[in-house]
């Protein structure tokens, strides 16, 4: 991914023996932005909420909720969510099933920040974190749920703030925001603690970060704090497999906060989303030391 720059080219021709030689020059350059990649997600747990948004304000991040049934606990269930005239009857902690609807729009935000990201190139945080926003984006616009989306994130200097909205334009404007998309200086606390005005209130916040250190409870205390303020959240933790273990004490962090939270860790491959088909030809020796082409259709991510 990146804006890369094709030109000026020279073209340098002669003949084998060295007595011909000619020089064209093509003195034009064009940029090119090239879109980071797309792939399958595995199921990405959300807060949900009710379809319009709408939150109650004691517990934002759980959202509405209505009981459709109720099942035997399970270690890790919310004691909020016992049913005590049904544990009373049955002799035995019982809970409440709920079924929810997804809350509104979603913003991603993503953290960029130079100083909490680890690895290099694409098993490094930063590309992956990248990666997986552009993906969620694409599935949030384009899945069944085609849901408003917006971004926002630190990108070199840069704030790149794009308010939820739906559809293709969006995800092409928030592909080309990610596209050149840089390492920063800002703490992924700083810019939720500044941005919680322009987050508003009754929409889903998607938090994609690395920081998973000793640095995490300054960002998952402004992730509490968009809670108050009415934005359901959850956190996707992207980490190399060396800090795994490291990041245990941030999801349980999380987890007690009752903070929906994914890991993803960076030597997963995921496969594409996009693709197409097409079809080159390539040439293919014979034994006798002839030659003939063959045409070959493969699949191009």
């Amino acid at each position: 991914r990146g804006v890369f720059r094709l030109g000026p080219h020279r073209l340098e021709m002669g003949d084998p023996f060295g007595l011909f030689q000619a020089i064209l020059d093509y003195p034009d350059f064009e940029n090119v932005l090239i879109y980071p990649r797309v792939v399958q997600l595995p199921q990405v747990e959300l807060p949900r909420g009710s379809a319009d948004g709408h939150a109650p304000r004691r517990r934002s991040l759980t959202g509405q909720r209505a009981a459709a049934s109720v099942r035997d606990y399970t270690p890790g269930d919310s004691m909020r969510l016992v049913h005590w005239p049904t544990s009373a009857h049955r002799g035995r902690l019982t809970v409440k099933e709920l079924e929810l609807e997804p809350s509104g729009d979603v913003w991603i935000v993503l953290d960029l920040n130079a100083a909490v990201q680890r690895g290099e190139g694409s098993t490094g945080t930063l590309e992956y974190a990248i990666m997986l926003a552009a993906s969620l984006a694409a599935e949030m616009v384009s899945g069944n749920e085609r849901r408003a989306v917006g971004l926002l994130t630190v990108a070199g200097d840069a704030v790149t703030t794009l308010a939820p909205q739906p559809g293709q334009a969006q995800l092409w404007a928030i592909m080309r925001a990610l596209a050149p998309a840089l390492a920063s200086s800002t703490p992924l606390d700083a810019l939720l603690q500044r941005s919680l005005r322009v987050l508003g209130r009754r929409h889903t916040l998607i938090v994609i970060t690395p920081s998973v250190g000793e640095d995490a409870p300054r960002w998952i205390a402004e992730v509490v704090r968009a809670q108050g303020q009415g934005l359901a959240s959850s956190v996707i933790a992207v980490t190399t497999p060396d800090d795994e273990t490291a990041a245990a004490e941030t999801l349980r962090l999380l987890g007690r906060l009752d903070i929906p939270y994914q890991l993803m860790r960076t030597d997963i491959r995921l496969r594409a989303a996009l693709t197409y088909r097409r079809t080159r030809k390539v040439i293919r020796s014979t034994p006798t030391g002839g030659a003939f082409t063959v045409e070959v259709e493969e699949e191009v991510g």
